[in-house]
């Protein structure tokens, strides 16, 4: 499922050069964007049901300005 929902994303944000996809270990997903981003997109995006699996996939999101602070 995550993988599917990455490569959506990667489809989304390809042409933007400022939203960078910058790591993903297991079930998390970190991207590197500017403080003026709103993840409303990329929330919906993780979330949109595929037909494929019942089970919702919810999202929980969060902006930091170091990593360390994750």
């Amino acid at each position: 499922i995550l993988k599917d929902r990455m490569n959506l994303m990667h489809d989304e944000y390809r042409k933007n050069k400022h939203i960078k996809m910058a790591l993903q270990i297991h079930d998390e997903v970190a991207f590197e964007v500017p403080e003026s981003f709103d993840p409303s997109k990329l929330v919906e995006i993780m979330e949109a049901p595929d037909g494929k699996f019942t089970i919702p996939l919810i999202v929980d999101h969060k902006m930091v300005d170091i990593w360390s602070k994750t």
